[in-house]
């Protein structure tokens, strides 16, 4: 067994790892948001762009671009969320993640969801990389929203906050 692999061997690892067990959590996933009514769901093209990483003198990539998509049930105040989408991530790969979460809104046409999602995420020293993180999104409803995330220290990756901007399509 060698110790060491190429970078294309690992890549094609990934591949045929990662994208089975995405679909995997997806269908797990996707129990936060089966039973939703047309009137209560909203979809979100997210636009990923910057992160912030604290505490650390290492020169990350802190322009990570990328899309997604949102899906979200909100039933009186209580959100929940389906996330899935790809970026470029702090050491220049890419990366593709899947995650759930939910939020508590307070307002409605201009609004604030204060939360957490926790999902697996590709592209990083492993070929899955849990990811947990608090969230904050300001928005107004029908147009879009500004999404923070706040990632805390994971092993030997530091704390990171980022921003995205997401598009409401539905």
């Amino acid at each position: 067994m060698r110790l060491e692999e190429t970078y294309e061997e690992h890549m094609n690892k990934l591949k045929r790892t990662a994208l089975p067990a995405l679909i995997l959590c997806f269908l797990a996933f996707s129990q936060q948001v089966v039973a939703i009514e047309s009137d209560t769901y909203s979809l979100y093209f997210d636009v990923n762009g910057l992160s912030k990483h604290l505490d650390t003198d290492y020169d990350y990539n802190e322009k990570n671009d990328g899309f997604g998509l949102t899906a979200e049930n909100n039933n009186n105040g209580n959100v929940k969320k389906l996330i899935a989408g790809t970026f470029i991530n702090s050491f220049n790969d890419r990366t593709i993640y899947l995650a759930t979460g939910r939020a508590k809104r307070f307002g409605n046409e201009y609004y604030a969801d204060l939360g957490a999602i926790a999902g697996l995420m590709t592209g990083y020293d492993s070929t899955l990389f849990p990811m947990a993180a608090a969230t904050l999104s300001l928005g107004k409803k029908g147009v879009g929203r500004i999404n923070f995330t706040y990632n805390p220290t994971f092993g030997d990756h530091p704390s990171v906050i980022t921003m995205n901007i997401g598009i409401q399509f539905k």
